[in-house]
Parts: structure tokens; sequence; C-alpha cells
């Protein structure tokens, strides 16, 4: 699974490395919505679909700008960019329970990092492999299919998504099996 991730997404990132990222992209619904730092484009376009929150997931790199945090909810996440940080095990749980909580009540949610490739990208990847129940390929394709291209460069974090896929996802589809069999 590691090698069909890597196969999936070298070859696209290779043709994509050096043409502009679209400033938001949908990613769920348009509820959730992911990208880099949001500039003055990417603003428009969030007060243009309603967004009303924003989870920036490199707050020890860059804090939200209070003007931002004016107005919408912000909500800051310390995470590394780094091929030694595990960041589904340090920062998953509090932001999928927080992106649920605004999701349940049927508010839009801008995650962000840096870039828009990685930390924002792992954890929004994981959420929709956990909710929907799809491998971290299918996660993948449908960021691609919505717009965007180029993720994940950082290889610890792909292959933390093939780790919580078989470790969490994969059981709960076959426990779901096993019980409609019943």
């Amino acid at each position: 699974m590691r090698n069909l991730l890597d196969a999936e997404l070298d070859a696209t990132n290779t043709a994509h490395r050096m043409r502009p990222h679209p400033p938001v992209t949908s990613v769920l619904d348009n509820q959730l919505f992911i990208g880099g730092l949001p500039d003055n484009e990417a603003l428009q376009i969030l007060r243009k679909e309603g967004v009303k929150h924003i989870i920036n997931c490199c707050a020890q790199e860059y804090l939200t700008d209070p003007l931002i945090a004016e107005e919408f909810h912000a909500h800051n996440l310390e995470c590394y960019d780094t091929a030694d940080y595990f960041i589904l095990h340090h920062d998953y749980e509090p932001f999928a329970k927080l992106l649920m909580n605004i999701l349940q009540k049927q508010e839009k949610v801008f995650v962000h990092c840096i870039g828009g490739i990685n930390r924002s990208v792992t954890l929004c990847c994981t959420f929709l492999m956990e909710m929907l129940q799809i491998s971290p390929v299918a996660a993948v394709k449908k960021l691609r299919k919505n717009g965007r291209m180029y993720i994940l460069d950082n290889v610890s974090f792909r292959h933390q998504l093939v780790d919580f896929y078989f470790q969490v996802v994969l059981p709960r589809i076959n426990e779901e099996e096993v019980l409609h069999r019943a």
C-alpha cells in the first residue's frame, strides 16, 4: 500500500511542483476546505462560501492574523512538518474532535498549514479515510479530483496515512462486513 500511495503521488507531484496551488480546495460536501496560509484571494473565497471556522495547523510558526481571528472562529494546532514527527499520534484526535463538532453544527471550516501540502492535507485525508471508510489512495484522488494536485511530499506523513488505514480504518470496514453478514 505504501508503494501504491507513493506511486500515486510522486509522478503527479513532480508534474505540478512548480504550478501555482489553488488558494482553497473543497474537500467534503462544500463544508470542509483546505489550503495554505490564507491570503486576500483565499479570504474572499472563504467569505463567499460562508466559512465560519479556520483551523491553523502551523500555529507554532504563524499565528492566525488578529484581523482574521476577528472575522472567523480561529482554532490553532501546533503541527510540525518534519519526517520524524508523528502528526497523527500528536494531532489527529484533537483535530478530528474539533472538525466533527464544527461539521455537526452544519458550519463550514477551512483547514490550512503553510502551503496546504502536508499538515492540513494529512489531517484532512485521515479524516476522510475514517469518515468515508476509504483508502489513502482514494482520499488522495478525492483531493486531486477537486483540484489539489501537489500534496503530501512528506513521505513520513504518507506512510502514517497507510498505517492509520491498516490499524483503524480497515478493521472497522471488516467489522462492519461481519456484522452485515450476520
